[in-house]
């Protein structure tokens, strides 16, 4: 952690294509966070090491915040314009897979996913393979009174298996998709 500890709240006014706002600060930031408000369609560029990145997707108030920096140190693996996929650093790999399994918001590890489902990529590497299963079967640390979300993300987990080519995860999909015992049928339905 910094030392000494702050907070600065600063408001940047952007009314040309560009626009830069430099900050007095005490000591070196540990992150940025640049949402604290209403959506902003900006490109927000940041000259901070990757561990200032891993804690703001582990340590940020805000979730849109640790989204965007989790997408930071995805690279590649969400980058629409990558010409290629690249291995993800040790640092990314594991505050990844952390927050995977530690972010309090069902949303961000959900939305987080998504990217990786939706990006151009049709197969990844081993690296989330064993966080995303444990996502797809049960996720823990997280409100089980939010159905909604702990639905999404294990959707998007079992999604995400499906783009590697982990045996583990093939036979775990195999068997969640077609066993039948608890689907309804006409004989078992409560309508």
């Amino acid at each position: 952690k910094i030392s000494p500890a702050y907070d600065v709240e600063k408001i940047l006014s952007i009314n040309t294509a560009t626009g830069s706002l430099m900050v007095e600060l005490p000591a070196e930031p540990e992150w940025v966070t640049w949402h604290s408000g209403p959506a902003a369609l900006i490109k927000f560029e940041r000259n901070v090491d990757e561990s200032a990145w891993a804690r703001q997707a582990l340590d940020d108030k805000d979730p849109v915040a640790r989204l965007g920096a989790l997408f930071h140190l995805a690279g590649s693996w969400v980058d629409r314009d990558a010409q290629s996929l690249e291995s993800l650093s040790g640092t990314a790999k594991k505050t990844i897979a952390q927050a995977l399994a530690s972010d309090p918001s069902p949303y961000v590890r959900s939305e987080f996913l998504g990217k990786l489902v939706e990006s151009k990529w049709t197969r990844y590497s081993e690296d989330l393979t064993k966080i995303v299963l444990e996502q797809a079967k049960k996720p823990t640390g997280l409100d089980d009174a939010d159905i909604p979300g702990l639905t999404l993300l294990r959707a998007q987990a079992m999604a995400f298996l499906g783009k590697t080519n982990s045996g583990n995860a093939r036979t775990y999909l195999t068997q969640t998709l077609t066993d039948t015992s608890n689907r309804s049928t006409p004989s078992n339905r409560h309508d």
